[in-house]
């Protein structure tokens, strides 16, 4: 069986605000059985994406 997930997150704020980092949880841990064939994660404007990993061993994308 397959699925297909879409979610997409998109912010507007009334006046200028600065970012800091952002944690990104995007895929399950490793030793769950779910399989991804394939995952996209896009961010706009320009920015620096690190893959890190969390204490308990989750894949997470740290954005500047």
């Amino acid at each position: 069986m397959r699925v297909v997930v879409q979610h997409r997150s998109c912010y507007r704020c009334p006046r200028p605000a600065l970012l800091g980092p952002q944690l990104i949880r995007l895929r399950p841990a490793d030793h769950v059985r779910a399989r991804f064939e394939r995952y996209q994660l896009q961010i706009a404007p320009k920015h620096r994406l690190y893959w890190l990993r969390d204490p308990h061993g989750n894949r997470v994308a740290r954005v500047t």
